[in-house]
């Protein structure tokens, strides 16, 4: 979490704990299984099909084999298409929580209780105002608690049902500027 120019909390894996992270999911899930890791500046990844060629709004991503990654993670990224496997990822990662992404076959490792809902907390404590005049957006699972902590929780449209089920309203998806859309008629 950053606020102007300072980070006021930092959840990093070390060098050394992220490249345990990165043999252990090609221990379990095979060594050409597509990872990607996210630090505080950078994304990197070693799929097999460069995304770039696929489409443009990729950006900076950072082409790896990861052989000699040194560098502090904020998360790992594994897919990971037999749920066994997943399942003993996670628990082998004990000191990391673990999401699946509705979208495919992608799991998400963080440092534990590394959450968006927790990140929220740490700004307010901060910034001095309260989580109730939070308005918040989301639109997979990892975004749950968030909406449910905060003053109004939106789903986007094109979210998953367990979101909308939690969210306070639900506006269009990503695609029909659906926050844009809501901050000119709601806010404004």
């Amino acid at each position: 979490v950053k606020y102007k120019t300072e980070y006021i909390y930092r959840a990093e894996f070390s060098e050394e704990e992220t490249n345990v992270m990165i043999d252990m999911a090609r221990n379990i899930c095979g060594n050409d299984c597509e990872i990607t890791i996210d630090t505080i500046d950078a994304h990197y990844w070693n799929y097999k099909i460069d995304p770039k060629k696929l489409d443009k709004s990729w950006g900076d991503s950072i082409y790896t084999d990861f052989s000699d990654f040194n560098e502090c993670s904020l998360k790992m990224c594994v897919e990971i298409f037999n749920q066994d496997k997943a399942d003993e990822l996670a628990h082998r990662l004990s000191d990391c929580d673990c999401i699946r992404f509705s979208d495919g076959f992608w799991y998400k490792f963080t440092k534990k209780n590394v959450t968006k809902e927790n990140a929220i907390i740490k700004i307010t404590e901060v910034c001095g105002f309260s989580i109730d005049s939070i308005i918040v957006f989301g639109d997979d699972y990892a975004d749950i608690g968030m909406l449910e902590l905060c003053g109004i929780g939106v789903a986007m449209g094109n979210a998953i049902d367990e979101v909308k089920e939690r969210a306070d309203i639900v506006i269009g998806s990503n695609d029909e500027d659906g926050i844009a859309d809501f901050i000119e008629n709601e806010i404004l």
